[in-house]
């Protein structure tokens, strides 16, 4: 009888302690819970990004002219020098042959001017006539003074037969006296002669100095030809120039991106005839946020996804990071919201670009890019979901300690889209709720389901 009263008392007690827990844990909160895992870990950024080259050739005017292009398709391949468009070549043929002519004739005027053979005959026979007067010159001076040394003689004469007059007679008188006079008046044309021929030779004197002078302005004129050649020479080879650029030509070998101009039609100077590009330096670029780029360097590994990759090998596309920009920009994003980029340059290798290629990914195509920023192979980690901040920015969890909510703070280290690594604060069997709703606060009453 005792036995069986005191059995009948411990199933009361059992009972009532079950119950008890029952009505307990149906007043705790269901969460999410997990518990720390080892294992690896990687950090990657992943955006929207688009396909582009780094350089495309733009071909345009190099005048206003009427231009004829060729037949040329978007996407059709393309030789380096092969034509693309041809100007019409009239005027520019025209500008050539007027420039040509122009030059033809300051060389005709640079040869007239270098040839001095007639100055120079002029010049020698100048000389030689200066000589010349110079001779008469000389001839007339000692005429001069065999005139006067005749004069005095014939005074001489005169003076002698007037002192023997009475023995002379009248006839050899006069005769004296007539060439004393005559040889007076010889002598002053002696002297006029003199000084005409000394006149003579001042002004004979000049000529070849004149001559001389004249050749130097020719070479002074010569130099101003020469000048103006060189003007016009430059003037024929610009025009040899126009008519070359006439002829527009592809700069690289590629594929036409844009043809805008499919007819003859007049064009002004540096307007559009068409775009070539090398599709062998493809590359991608994308808008990364501020605090997202600065965990990213070059050379990081980048995994490139999406649509238009559907039909590369594995759907996807190997590249490295080229270059993080140092300047950030703003940019709105679709939801409406400024935010701070920074352009991240990712480099395709020619196996890759091969890859795009036989996928037809062209310039401007849209696409996914993960950045693998870091790697760890072994790490302890729980999902990011579970991690929020405190008022002072601190990372924060909850974990499930007898049977209610406790705050932990936790040091976090690189995180996935899915996973945080922890660094300290938890230890692998901790119970930690995955999902902290508003509604949990410290020392609440939780349970995992």
């Amino acid at each position: 009888m005792k036995l069986r009263t005191l059995a009948v008392i411990l199933a009361l007690v059992a009972g009532g302690g079950w119950l008890a827990y029952a009505q307990w844990q149906n007043g705790a909160l269901a969460v999410a819970a997990a518990t720390p895992a080892r294992g690896p870990l990687t950090e990657y950024v992943e955006e929207r990004a688009i396909t582009r080259l780094p350089q495309v050739h733009r071909v345009t005017m190099p005048q206003a002219a009427l231009v004829r292009p060729q037949a040329l398709e978007v996407g059709q391949q393309v030789a380096v020098g092969e034509l693309l468009a041809q100007l019409d070549q009239r005027p520019l043929e025209l500008a050539v042959g007027e420039a040509e002519a122009m030059l033809e004739e300051q060389d005709a005027v640079l040869a007239k001017s270098r040839d001095n053979s007639l100055e120079t005959k002029i010049q020698q026979q100048s000389e030689r006539l200066v000589e010349s007067v110079s001779a008469a010159v000389e001839s007339a001076v000692e005429r001069v003074q065999a005139g006067e040394e005749r004069a005095d003689f014939a005074k001489r004469i005169r003076d002698r037969l007037r002192g023997v007059a009475q023995a002379t007679s009248k006839n050899e008188l006069e005769q004296a006296e007539l060439q004393a006079v005559e040889a007076v008046s010889s002598s002053k044309q002696d002297k006029l002669v003199v000084s005409a021929s000394r006149a003579i030779e001042a002004a004979t004197v000049l000529l070849p100095k004149m001559v001389t002078d004249y050749i130097q302005r020719k070479t002074l004129d010569d130099a101003v030809t020469q000048a103006r050649r060189r003007a016009v020479n430059s003037q024929l080879e610009q025009a040899r120039l126009r008519e070359r650029e006439g002829s527009l030509r592809s700069p690289v070998d590629g594929i036409v991106l844009e043809a805008p101009v499919d007819a003859p039609q007049h064009l002004g100077f540096g307007e559009l005839v068409c775009v070539v590009g090398q599709l062998s330096e493809l590359e991608i670029e994308t808008d990364i946020l501020s605090e997202d780029a600065v965990r990213i360097t070059r050379g990081d590994a980048c995994a490139i996804t999406g649509p238009a990759l559907a039909a590369a090998p594995e759907g996807a596309l190997q590249g490295i990071v080229e270059r993080v920009s140092p300047n950030a920009f703003m940019k709105v994003s679709s939801l409406g919201v400024e935010q701070q980029r920074v352009k991240v340059v990712v480099r395709l290798d020619d196996d890759q670009i091969a890859a795009a290629r036989q996928a037809n990914l062209g310039v401007g195509y849209q696409v996914d890019v993960r950045i693998i920023t870091d790697e760890r192979d072994d790490v302890l980690q729980i999902p990011r979901s579970a991690l929020f901040r405190d008022r002072d920015g601190r990372w924060q969890v909850f974990v499930i300690a007898r049977g209610k909510a406790e705050r932990r703070a936790v040091s976090i280290g690189i995180q996935s889209d899915t996973h945080a690594e922890v660094l300290s604060g938890l230890e692998p069997s901790d119970i930690v709720i995955t999902e902290p709703e508003s509604r949990i606060t410290e020392g609440a009453r939780v349970r995992p389901f």
